[in-house]
């Protein structure tokens, strides 16, 4: 059902005759999740779980995800993520291939690609499957840089790795521990 919902929503955005011949803001759900399309996520505290997918462009050549959808799996409900504050961040299919173009003699394949916000930094979660499906590594790949990957064998392993190759690049603001807040009164 998330699936034909996400179809509807990216081809009839704007009505069936716009679908048919203006085209204006259609959009089209990659299959890269993992049950018909779509990933299932659950929320920070694990209680809620929602539908993920990236929205393309029908256009062909065009690997730059125009948003995502989350679809809350127990009312239904669709919310839509645009791409304008990520301009540039590419797809799902963008990120498996990354995966799949390092390891061409093991055969292994990028699974299951979820975005996640890291640090500020737009990033593409990918698991990495051996061609018997089995979990061999972690890839996290900074969305709008397709250079910019880092693999581990598990996730925190990884996710520190990533954390510190943001921090060395000299283009990325990372966050910082030990802060102290204060508490301020002011008039208006």
């Amino acid at each position: 059902m998330a699936t034909t919902e996400n179809n509807y929503f990216g081809k009839y955005i704007h009505g069936w005759l716009n679908s048919v011949f203006g085209k204006r803001d259609v959009k089209i759900p990659n299959a890269s999740g993992s049950e018909s399309g779509v990933t299932p996520i659950f929320d920070e505290n694990g209680g809620e779980m929602f539908y993920f997918t990236d929205l393309t462009s029908p256009k062909e050549n065009i690997d730059s995800a125009l948003g995502y959808t989350l679809i809350h799996a127990r009312t239904g409900e669709l919310t839509y993520y645009n791409g304008e504050k990520n301009n540039g961040i590419m797809d799902s299919e963008g990120a498996k291939q990354i995966v799949n173009k390092e390891f061409p003699e093991k055969r292994w394949e990028g699974y299951m690609p979820v975005l996640y916000n890291v640090d500020g930094n737009p990033t593409w979660v990918v698991n990495v499957l051996d061609p018997n499906g089995l979990h061999k590594q972690y890839a996290y790949i900074k969305a709008n840089d397709s250079d910019f990957v880092v693999f581990g064998d598990t996730a925190n392993q990884t996710l520190d790795a990533y954390r510190m190759a943001l921090l060395q690049n000299p283009g990325n603001v990372g966050a910082t521990d030990g802060v102290e807040l204060e508490t301020r009164s002011g008039g208006s």
